[in-house]
């Protein structure tokens, strides 16, 4: 399988890492314009990912489940060098979090759910 092209990772360097993953109809501005980037970068490392087909990446063509996104962000963070991550997931973002947590939970130290405003 070829994966796709991910758009731009944001990354500000500290530890422990958060690893951000935004739901449908988002990118990674909305977590930089609400400001929970600069507030989690003051103490942690932070890496918010544009999904496939949002931001700056073209849609794939084939089902992009939640598992295939989880396999594509455990390797992204792999090629980063994170061993260990504080995952937050947004709206469809928590189905990504929450697949990646059981296909890798070594990777995964703890998970946070944040549903959208209502």
């Amino acid at each position: 399988m070829t994966w796709p092209q991910v758009g731009p990772a944001l990354e500000v360097l500290r530890t422990p890492t958060w690893a951000l993953i935004h739901g449908n109809g988002t990118m990674i501005q909305d977590f930089t314009v609400s400001g929970l980037v600069d507030r989690l970068a003051t103490r942690y490392r932070v890496i918010v990912f544009d999904r496939p087909g949002y931001g700056y990446s073209s849609r794939p063509r084939q089902l992009w489940t939640p598992r295939t996104h989880a396999k594509l962000f455990q390797n992204a963070l792999g090629q980063l060098g994170v061993e260990q991550a504080v995952v937050l997931g947004h709206s469809w973002g928590t189905l990504v979090a929450v697949a990646l947590a059981l296909e890798c939970p070594s990777l995964v130290r703890s998970l946070v759910l944040e549903r959208p405003d209502d």
